[in-house]
């Protein structure tokens, strides 16, 4: 990953052209080549879809969704004027290419209201819903308001295909959310340049995302809406993304790196995580393949070319346009928004916030489930239908359509249910049948009215419409369906032969709600499971993915819970531009839980993976957790408002659709950031201790290891050279000779995890390179001190007798000129330096003469331990450079070898390969 950061900023050029050749032919090629958009709300294997599939057969004139052309006269329909008028009108649109009929209530059976001023004419198109052209429905309402504009009459066009054509693209609102998030940008960074940066990044992985949806649309069916909720997930993510590199180069320039070295390491930890981060959210979201429906692969698959754009913008044309500013990322700040000094955390009001946390968890960890409990508890009373027709602005024509039917013939006549009957041609029986159940239906509670039954020519299909009593979206409809199937249609056709089916819009969204409701707990827990071990091989804990999962499933709980109180229970609906409250549209809560799951490992990972090196560096889970906390909120939290200020601009839109994922997403952040991150992470982390980071072993050899950090691996013998004596040079003095790890050295390394040994390694490379080091020249043995947060190891790393101490200080500057005393005692501490040097040392030489004279007399360790009479652990302790083995254990080894082996300050002998020890 780091020399990827690195060739994108030595190409900048190359890489920055590329990406507007990338921008500008899937722009051109998306109008050019682009197709339709679909809304297809097929269930496949439902009762409901075989109803419609058996009419796209055989009475393919009422397997479509038909418009209704509402219209009603401030006199009478039957006025002459009108009538002409509309007649007209009726032509007209009958002449359109993709139209089949037009049904006129002058002269067929379309409905007219009691006081004859209002009728419904229904508008039978060539395609079915999922293949009818937005751009057709479009020119019909165009036609029906071209009509309004004249006086004494009114005229819209309704129905699902009608609202669907009627929605928005993302706009102005939403642009207004990007400059609001640029707002959060410039007072997180203080600076025009480093604000603008992780913005224009995101809009160019959007742009290059948004022309791959558009392509799409050739091989899979996306929904209409599916553009709008693409570009609200991309904005948030790609900035976030943009945002947390951005923060890691500054931080690495601050520390004196190179622009190029900076942008490296910024791409090789930050970029690392954001890959990882990123291919979590496309696989939540491509898991939602397993629900088998067509309209959500559509959405899932656009969302997630979305967000895979914004993250190789992220690691591509990031980098390169850093090539560009390079040292003056700070450059254009404003006096006013200059960042605080975040170099010493534990000054930060975040830190002193953690303490406070920590001080009383038990208080912090109940009051924050209380809350979260509080926001789930409307999830218990959660209705899943179909969408509300009528919940559009007042400037739509589907909601004036529907207004005009709801308050002149009934809420039930915008949404009636189709019955699909298979009968005999010519069978008198079957016809009795059908006056029977056309009766029945009919006397059924919940029903308006029944149409009596409708043949189709070749006599073995037939239709029942019947109309409901309360509305399409209502729960009370979706009982009746229930009703109908359950019991009155099988009371009715008895064992006669005859196959009813009941189908419809609201029949199909019951039957996807049905379904959704069978394998959303299915889908939940497998993205869950699978979170929880990727989670274990990234933090080598059980624990802490154990209560990620836990938390993650509480804070989408209380986001579902805000989504209902608003769009169900209709709780201050009206200040987001919502009058018709009303069940939440089945596949929501599904897509939602998708996305939310993806986005919260962002704060997840970026905050956990802080606490974990503080831990391994050193050793105490209380201060890893301030300090982790103290280094990662101000970035989580600008992160976070930028999120709700983006989605919350789609809240302001005018799909109702779009307005519920926009607050779903906008509360779900909100907490995440909020009372998870910031309240119950520290809170649970201080009550289970240092049982946070336990990992059995035999889990621990099972489980691949992933670096999420992206430390450099172990740097070959001859780099550390080099680092060395640059640093001696640095110092005007010699060269160190050079330098060859010895057993001890290497056993200590490989003693570490891997986890440890990189951030280890890094640390001492780091430190070289920014010259906070010192090279002092001492006649011996050269020690590498390796800090680990409040303990550190020294390790010999040379025999050679002209060599130099390195002593890497954490901020230091590196002018300072000590002794080897000073030195040695900063390191160790005064009271047991000598002591602590000369075991390590010693245990060292012990380690090279056991293995170099195990080597000469030719044995294995199995060997030697069965010669000496010892364990073969004992051996491998011995070969590690670990002076705690038994002195027993020692002498026996020892005169096996025939070599003295002491651990007296000051004693050696020569053994009989030559090694001193």
């Amino acid at each position: 990953m780091s020399e990827v950061g690195r060739w994108c900023f030595r190409n900048r050029r190359r890489v920055l052209a590329a990406w507007l050749v990338a921008i500008v032919v899937l722009g051109v090629g998306s109008q050019l080549y682009g197709g339709e958009f679909r809304n297809d709300f097929r269930v496949a294997e439902s009762e409901s879809q075989r109803a419609l599939d058996l009419l796209e057969q055989r009475f393919p004139a009422f397997a479509g969704d038909p418009l209704a052309l509402v219209f009603r006269a401030e006199a009478t329909v039957d006025d002459p004027e009108v009538r002409r008028r509309m007649e007209a009108l009726f032509a007209d649109v009958a002449a359109l290419d993709g139209v089949d009929d037009v049904v006129s209530p002058y002269v067929g059976l379309a409905p007219v209201n009691a006081d004859r001023s209002t009728a419904i004419a229904q508008v039978r198109l060539t395609e079915f819903g999922p293949e009818v052209d937005p751009a057709l429905v479009r020119a019909i309402i165009d036609r029906a308001d071209q009509l309004s504009e004249e006086p004494g009459l009114e005229a819209a066009v309704g129905g699902p295909t009608a609202m669907f054509a009627e929605l928005e693209s993302p706009g102005e609102r939403e642009a207004a959310g990007v400059v609001v998030a640029l707002g959060v940008l410039l007072i997180t960074f203080g600076s025009v340049l480093a604000a603008g940066l992780p913005v224009a990044v995101a809009l160019g992985g959007l742009g290059a995302g948004m022309g791959l949806v558009f392509l799409t649309t050739r091989v899979v069916d996306v929904f209409t809406f599916a553009p709008a909720m693409a570009a609200m997930i991309g904005l948030g993510v790609g900035i976030d993304y943009a945002l947390f590199i951005v923060t890691r180069y500054r931080q690495e320039t601050a520390s004196g790196a190179s622009p190029e070295t900076a942008t490296g390491i910024a791409i090789g930890t930050a970029g690392r995580a954001v890959v990882f981060a990123g291919a979590t959210v496309v696989i939540s979201l491509l898991g939602m393949v397993m629900m088998g429906l067509s309209m959500v692969v559509g959405m899932a698959v656009s969302a997630a070319l979305v967000v895979t754009c914004t993250v190789l913008a992220a690691i591509t044309l990031l980098p390169a346009m850093l090539g560009f500013i390079g040292p003056g990322i700070d450059r254009y700040g404003i006096r006013w928004f200059q960042p605080p000094d975040d170099s010493d955390p534990s000054a930060s009001r975040w830190y002193r916030w953690s303490r406070t946390i920590q001080a009383r968890p038990w208080p912090a960890l109940l009051g924050g489930l209380t809350v979260l409990l509080v926001l789930a508890s409307p999830v218990l009373g959660m209705e899943l239908g179909g969408p509300h027709f009528g919940a559009g602005p007042e400037t739509q024509s589907s909601r004036q359509a529907y207004d005009l039917v709801t308050d002149e013939f009934g809420e039930g006549f915008n949404g009636p249910l189709v019955l699909v009957a298979e009968i005999t041609p010519g069978e008198p029986a079957d016809s009795a049948v059908l006056d029977a159940l056309v009766q029945a239906i009919g006397s059924a509670d919940g029903v308006a009215l029944a149409v009596p039954a409708m043949a189709n020519a070749a006599g073995d299909t037939a239709i029942v419409t019947v109309i409901p009593e309360s509305a399409p979206h209502s729960a009370a409809t979706q009982r009746l369906v229930e009703r109908l199937r359950d019991d009155v249609i099988p009371g009715a056709v008895g064992e006669s032969g005859v196959i009813v089916s009941v189908s419809g819009v609201t029949a199909l969204f019951a039957d996807m709600a049905d379904l959704i409701n069978r394998r959303l707990p299915v889908f939940i827990m497998t993205v869950i499971g699978l979170s929880f071990i990727l989670l274990m091989v990234v933090f080598r804990s059980v624990l802490v993915p154990l209560k990620a999962a836990l938390l993650n499933l509480l804070s989408i709980g209380a986001a579902y819970g805000v989504v209902v109180a608003v769009f169900q229970w209709g709780w201050g609906a009206g200040l987001i531009g919502v009058d018709r409250p009303g069940p939440i549209m089945a596949f929501i809560p599904m897509m939602l839980f998708a996305i939310l799951f993806g986005l919260s490992m962002d704060y997840e990972v970026f905050l956990l993976s802080r606490i974990r090196e503080e831990y391994d560096r050193g050793g105490d889970n209380a201060a890893a957790v301030a300090d982790g906390l103290a280094a990662t909120a101000r970035v989580i939290t600008a992160a976070a408002a930028i999120m709700v200020i983006i989605f919350s601009s789609f809240v302001l839109g005018d799909d109702p659709i779009v307005k519920t994922f926009g607050l779903g997403l906008a509360a779900a952040v909100f907490i995440d950031a909020t009372i998870v991150r910031m309240v119950l992470v520290p809170a649970t982390m201080e009550l289970l201790g240092d049982a946070n980071w336990w990992f059995p072993s035999w889990l621990d050899r099972l489980l691949p290891r992933i670096d999420l950090e992206g430390h450099e691996p172990e740097p070959a013998r001859e780099e550390v050279v080099a680092e060395v004596e640059v640093a001696a040079e640095a110092d005007d003095v010699q060269p160190a000779p050079p330098v060859h790890l010895t057993a001890g050295a290497d056993a200590w390394l490989e003693s570490l995890s891997e986890q440890q040994r990189g951030h280890a390694v890094a640390h001492v490379d780091r430190a070289m390179a920014d010259g906070a080091v010192d090279a002092l020249r001492r006649a011996g043995r050269v020690e590498l001190t390796v800090p680990l947060g409040r303990r550190t190891r020294s390790v010999e790393i040379s025999d050679e007798a002209d060599g130099y101490l390195v002593d890497v200080r954490s901020g230091g500057s590196g002018n300072e000129r000590v002794s080897w005393d000073e030195a040695r005692d900063r390191v160790l501490g005064e009271t047991v330096a000598l002591t602590a040097y000369q075991r390590t040392w010693r245990a060292g030489a012990i380690a090279d003469a056991v293995r170099a004279s195990r080597h000469h007399h030719g044995l294995t360790v199995e060997e030697l331990a069965e010669r000496a009479q010892t364990s073969v652990e004992a051996i491998e302790h011995l070969e590690r450079g670990d002076d705690s083995v038994e002195i027993g254990d020692l002498l026996a080894v020892s005169w096996v070898l025939d070599t003295r082996l002491d651990l007296r300050p000051g004693s050696g002998e020569t053994a009989p390969d030559g090694l001193t020890v």
